[in-house]
């Protein structure tokens, strides 16, 4: 099993800040991150955290000067930017405003105390729209008209040393204070660098999203997905491309090899776009034919009349012609597919491309119907169901 560890956090010595960086009292410990972030934990139990969170991943910045002013009972904090004050081992709590630690932007009236409602804060992002009735809330953001913004990590699960995340004591309170006036850009530069930036996808997973109204050539395709690798960084990816992915530049009956088939393309005679099924004989001496992803035209009857197998899209039931409008589409229901079936005297029909608006039943309903006009066998496989062949 990969350590998470090792995978979460690439430098485990970025979880340490730098020694001159740290304020410590029995009860808290403030940790001064940067010009425009400072850290601040409270713990009765004057137990403090330096392994990673399921947010923050490095607590290593570049070292900076700033100006402390300290009496038995206060502590002042100056980085050039901002002022904090705070209290010296008075409770950090939640809920309730209060000036026991507060921040002022540096030639500014921004002040920040701790449960500041941020009412000017700009938002956030909005995880899903589901079930929304009203208007939708917006979850709080780095950004912010007062030039401020609270993190509060305290809840955030903690990896352990068995590599297992786990929960935080209730008692602690550890919060990350942005103070940045108008400096967005550094306010964001100093959040990617204490969380990680956000992961990408490599971009060949997205695969081809072009599209152009006349149909692309084989050498274009070739040039298409050349573009979406990039050798230096994925050269095992090139190299099974280069071996295992072959093109065909696809005519009317022409008949190529496929991992030890004879595979015959069919052109599908589409109204919409050029389009190609297949046909097969398999191992058993059965014939297997795929339908494309449109109804069964005329012009191939003769050529799948008695197949074995065929693979042919359904997109609703007979009696929701009406609503999902198949025929429009140029698809088909399943009424539609299974009298042509029957009349081209198919063996086993396999329906696919269906609709997804009532899963648990579609095998059952899709069944039914195909039955009344269909004598041979009917499969409605769900995902990765396989079907002996």
């Amino acid at each position: 099993m990969k350590n998470i560890t090792n995978y979460y956090v690439e430098d485990k010595s970025k979880l340490i800040s730098n020694k001159d960086s740290y304020i410590v009292g029995k009860k808290f410990r403030i940790t001064v991150l940067s010009h425009r972030l400072v850290r601040i934990e409270y713990s009765e139990k004057g137990l403090f955290e330096d392994r990673p969170t399921s947010l923050i991943i490095n607590r290593s910045f570049p070292k900076i000067d700033y100006f402390i002013t300290e009496s038995d009972s206060m502590i002042e904090i100056n980085t050039g930017v901002f002022t904090l004050t705070y209290v010296k081992d008075s409770p950090i709590k939640s809920g309730v405003l209060s000036s026991n630690i507060k921040a002022v932007i540096n030639g500014t009236k921004k002040e920040w105390q701790i449960n500041n409602p941020e009412v000017r804060n700009l938002r956030g992002i909005n995880y899903s729209i589901d079930s929304v009735k009203d208007k939708i809330v917006l979850d709080k953001g780095l950004y912010s008209l007062d030039g401020f913004c609270l993190l509060d990590d305290s809840r955030s699960l903690v990896l352990d040393e068995n590599d297992m995340f786990i929960e935080r004591d209730k008692d602690i309170k550890d919060l990350y204070l942005f103070m940045y006036d108008n400096d967005f850009e550094g306010c964001l530069n100093d959040y990617f660098t204490l969380t990680g930036y956000p992961s990408m996808i490599p971009r060949y997973a997205l695969g081809a999203w072009w599209y152009k109204n006349n149909n692309y050539k084989e050498e274009e395709i070739k040039e298409l997905v050349d573009n979406f690798f990039i050798p230096t960084s994925y050269p095992h990816l090139i190299k099974m491309y280069n071996e295992r992915v072959v093109f065909h530049d696809l005519h009317n009956n022409e008949k190529f090899n496929i991992i030890g088939y004879e595979v015959e393309a069919l052109d599908m005679y589409s109204a919409e776009c050029n389009q190609f099924g297949f046909q097969t004989i398999l191992n058993n001496g059965k014939t297997l034919t795929f339908m494309g992803d449109v109804p069964c035209n005329e012009k191939l009857h003769d050529k799948i009349r008695n197949t074995d197998w065929v693979l042919h899209e359904v997109f609703c039931l007979e009696s929701e012609e009406a609503k999902f409008k198949a025929r429009e589409k140029c698809h088909s229901t399943v009424k539609d597919v299974t009298e042509k079936m029957e009349m081209l005297n198919v063996k086993n029909l396999v329906m696919w491309h269906t609709m997804d608006n009532n899963i648990p039943q579609r095998k059952e309903l899709y069944t039914k119907e195909a039955k009344e006009f269909f004598s041979g066998n009917v499969y409605v496989p769900n995902d990765l169901e396989k079907i002996e062949l």
